[in-house]
């Protein structure tokens, strides 16, 4: 059988070799020092990224969007992670969290801040791991309840890329009154909250250190008290479960792109060595 026609494949590559020409230009620059500092250079690479429309891909071009698919978005990943890892990784949440405004948000939510994360005036995080429940939804200790035209959360996160650096965290929560349910039974409990980094009773805490990727700032939260405009919550629900796990389903197929990127990296610089490098009169790679 013939292999299906991809008509799109032309439009892919142009997009892939643009991608790739604005990391090699514009980003492998800044690793040394990111990686040495243990910091995200933020205010050089969110910007320039935004000026491609790289954050707008996936959201609809009637919504201020570039349209595109999640393909490109792959494709985005693997490109950044081939010049740098942490990049990679601190841009995720800036990737994914349109896509979580969009299916979650109130209208008018999303007339608030849709533009600015598409712009790369923001910078998101999203907090969902926390110590003893990992990533797991529904073992979630940290809680919301209502109070006016407000809501109050109160709990911790561990494990949040651009913690101690994002505008604003998007933290997963379960409403105080489900707290004391079991199993699927919480999932109608369950909330994200668009958490402004300057908060009262939001704090990162602590910046942790790690062995790699250390250019993504990797944090601990507490919210103690922390109140936020009501307006600020992101749907709820079961529906609200199920929306997530569907941005969650886009976010690990980011990594896998991601990972693929640190493994070309690898095997082009591995590959560079052993044409390079020589013994007993010849390189390495001809023994």
């Amino acid at each position: 059988m013939s292999e299906p026609i991809d008509d799109r494949a032309e439009e892919r590559r142009l997009f892939r070799d643009t991608v790739r020409d604005f990391c090699e230009g514009e980003l492998r620059p800044l690793v040394a020092e990111a990686e040495a500092s243990e910091t995200f250079p933020r205010d050089r690479i969110l910007p320039a990224l935004a000026n491609l429309g790289l954050f707008r891909i996936g959201v609809p071009e009637e919504e201020g969007g570039a349209g595109g698919d999640t393909r490109m978005q792959c494709v985005l990943a693997e490109e950044i992670a081939r010049v740098c890892g942490g990049f990679a990784v601190s841009v995720l949440p800036a990737v994914v969290a349109p896509a979580v405004l969009r299916r979650l948000g109130s209208p008018e939510l999303r007339d608030e801040l849709l533009e600015p994360l598409m712009n790369g005036r923001l910078l998101p995080a999203i907090a969902l791991s926390e110590p003893g429940a990992g990533s797991d939804l529904l073992a979630l200790r940290t809680t919301v309840r209502a109070d006016g035209d407000e809501v109050v959360l109160n709990g911790g996160k561990i494990f949040v890329t651009n913690g101690p650096c994002a505008d604003l965290v998007l933290v997963a929560a379960l409403r105080a009154d489900y707290a004391a349910r079991k199993g699927l039974e919480r999932a109608a409990g369950l909330q994200l909250v668009v958490v402004p980094a300057a908060s009262p009773g939001f704090g990162a805490v602590k910046k942790l250190r790690k062995l790699g990727m250390r250019s993504s700032e990797t944090g601990e939260l507490v919210l103690e008290e922390c109140r936020v405009p009501a307006r600020l919550r992101l749907g709820g629900g079961r529906g609200s479960l199920l929306g997530l796990m569907k941005v969650l389903d886009h976010t690990r197929l980011y990594v896998a792109a991601l990972s693929v990127g640190l493994a070309r990296a690898a095997f082009e610089a591995s590959l560079a060595h052993a044409r390079q490098r020589q013994t007993f009169g010849k390189p390495i790679g001809n023994h």
